[in-house]
């Protein structure tokens, strides 16, 4: 059970890492081009 939450903890993080990660990416290509 423990186990069970740290994974879903963990897929939070990675989620929101590159949901901010994809929103920057599209922010440096909107000013460069």
């Amino acid at each position: 059970m423990l186990a069970m939450n740290k994974f879903k903890l963990l897929g939070i993080t990675a989620i929101s890492i590159a949901a901010s990660v994809l929103i920057t990416s599209c922010k440096d290509k909107r000013s460069t081009g």
